[in-house]
């Protein structure tokens, strides 16, 4: 039986394809300890800390979750994102994805100025860093 083009949408949908997708496992990894809200009381947490994610196009909602959360723009949460330089890994290029990833969150603001300045007002803030782990 001959199937049109699907669409990645309509992969995700699939249901032979479900368990192999990322949000899928995590929500089975995470059944066993408390949601990110309950942990905090509701209150946001002062700093969160991120290590070995690869900030691509994938781990994006991850983020933007966190981000809306915490409501980065008008919260006082800082980020710092980590690393652990080794033999292949400088931690070079985890200055674009940051930066990429900030400004992709801002986009979705429904203040335009505010998603346009959101890098700018957390640098400013002292509310984002790339810190090396040794």
């Amino acid at each position: 039986m001959a199937q049109g083009p699907q669409g990645p949408r309509a992969l995700i949908d699939d249901e032979d394809v479900i368990p192999f997708t990322k949000t899928f496992r995590t929500l089975e990894s995470t059944s066993h300890y408390d949601a990110f809200s309950d942990v905090f009381d509701n209150e946001p947490p002062d700093c969160i800390k991120f290590f070995g994610h690869s900030l691509s196009e994938a781990d994006y909602s991850y983020f933007q979750s966190i981000f809306d959360h915490v409501d980065l723009y008008g919260g006082t949460t800082t980020l710092m994102f980590l690393y652990r330089p080794n033999g292949r890994y400088d931690g070079s290029d985890l200055y674009l994805k940051v930066t990429k990833l900030i400004n992709k969150y801002g986009d979705t603001l429904d203040n335009k100025d505010h998603g346009r300045n959101l890098l700018h007002k957390l640098i400013l803030e002292n509310r984002l860093s790339i810190k090396r782990v040794y």
